[in-house]
């Protein structure tokens, strides 16, 4: 069995970087929800967790 490594990352709006969250953090996939955090409803988070 070969292990994928996945990330999730969320920042505010677009305007926000992600790339110092995962730093130095070997991943196969990334997900990024661009949303407010008050704001439930995170498509790339219910997506990451179906893998």
């Amino acid at each position: 069995m070969v292990s994928t490594q996945i990330g999730y990352v969320r920042v505010s709006s677009s305007g926000q970087k992600t790339d110092r969250q995962l730093d130095g953090i070997l991943l196969d996939t990334i997900f990024v929800d661009e949303i407010s955090g008050k704001n439930k409803n995170r498509p790339k988070l219910k997506e990451c967790l179906r893998n």
